[in-house]
């Protein structure tokens, strides 16, 4: 289970680094097509996604990292 975390975290350092040397167009690009790509999967798919914890951890570390910079609502604690 640890190495598949430690699998995740590389992975999305090195997909990091290599978006981070991209062309503010290219980002742009690569960007309008996952978002294609994500749309044709969900026509396609019956069911929802399998996410492992990992992969939730990994994705709630990176929406957080995210929320300043597109001004993500954050989590109402006050209902």
């Amino acid at each position: 289970m640890i190495w598949r975390f430690i699998y995740l975290v590389a992975h999305q350092l090195g997909d990091s680094l290599r978006f981070s040397r991209l062309a503010p167009d290219d980002k742009t690009i690569e960007l309008l097509l996952l978002r294609q790509q994500l749309l044709i999967v969900r026509r396609h798919q019956k069911r929802g996604p399998t996410i492992t914890r990992m992969e939730k951890l990994l994705l709630l570390t990176l929406v957080e990292q995210l929320r300043p910079i597109v001004e993500l609502p954050g989590p109402n604690w006050s209902d």
